[in-house]
């Protein structure tokens, strides 16, 4: 599968960098397009979802261990965002997802252990039914190898060129899922863009702890890593990607990714979008925060 990377990245290196993802997302996408017409119009199909919940809420359930301490029952009849390995425990517990995302490469392309907990996770995504799932568009063999294009809805986001580094002087939506996707560092940052492109301006997240980097150090300093997601420990795979890229590098994506949950955080205040954490703990002091049942109590569930 071709995945163009042009010259023309090295010329963008000097240009404010907002302007360079626009110039990216119209001219360079349009060039891949080119080249790869078959996986840009599959990319295109989601302009379906532009704008759909226009003024809606939504709630994104990340994956962090505060996510355990949660009564979910509440949500049933809310727009609820599932990501990553949370299939099993979701469809368990009688949490039906409206849209599912997973775009970290290691779970299709990775270890065998991942893939297999991919495998079985989208088993119980298939059981719940009518959830739109995102994948990125380099998994397409994956998910066609083991019949998931004829068992989900399937949608494909384009390959990573954005950088989210100001992001917030952007006038226009960003959140474009008919180009190329940011390199947000965190999946939750993915589904919030996935959500502002679909219009909602009410955005809840739970299990957004931001807790990983706790996990890594002790990875290093010689201890377990404990429960990094609310479903349990992520195995061996886990400590061993940890030791293979070393610890500037972990450190390096921890950096990362708190800085673009500050940039997604300034463009919603910046543009009216109400993004509230109700994450029993977190780390992510810098987004507005609220307790869960005072939040469902304000907006008269349960």
């Amino acid at each position: 599968m071709k995945l163009y990377k042009t010259w023309q990245n090295v010329i963008m290196d000097g240009l404010d960098t907002h302007v360079t993802n626009q110039i990216k997302n119209k001219y360079d996408f349009a060039f891949w397009k080119k080249l790869n017409p078959e996986l840009a119009s599959l990319v295109e199909r989601n302009e379906r979802f532009r704008g759909i919940h226009k003024g809606e809420r939504c709630f994104i359930l990340a994956n962090g261990p505060s996510l355990k301490e949660t009564d979910l029952s509440y949500l049933k009849g809310e727009i609820l965002f599932g990501v990553n390995l949370c299939g099993e425990a979701f469809y368990n517990a009688g949490i039906p997802l409206s849209f599912y995302l997973s775009l970290d490469g290691i779970f299709f392309q990775g270890y065998i252990e991942d893939r297999n907990h991919m495998i079985q996770n989208l088993r119980y995504i298939e059981k719940m039914g009518n959830v739109a799932c995102f994948f990125p568009i380099e998994c397409r063999d994956f998910l066609r190898g083991h019949r998931f294009d004829r068992k989900l809805d399937v949608n494909y986001l384009g390959p990573v060129r954005l950088s989210m580094e100001k992001l917030v002087a952007s006038e226009v939506n960003p959140c474009e899922l008919t180009r190329f996707r940011y390199l947000s560092y965190s999946i939750a940052i993915d589904a919030v863009m996935a959500a502002i492109y679909m219009g909602f301006t009410e955005i809840y997240l739970l299990g957004c702890d931001a807790s990983v980097i706790k996990s890594r150090i002790d990875v290093f300093m010689g201890n377990a890593a404990g429960n990094v997601h609310f479903y349990g420990n992520d195995g061996k795979s886990f400590e061993t990607q940890m030791r293979r890229r070393g610890i500037l590098q972990e450190l390096r994506t921890e950096h990362y990714c708190f800085q673009n949950w500050n940039y997604i955080n300034q463009y919603c205040m910046k543009h009216g979008i109400k993004l509230i954490n109700l994450s029993s703990s977190t780390l992510l002091d810098f987004i507005p925060r609220k307790s869960y049942e005072k939040q469902l109590q304000e907006l008269g569930i349960g």
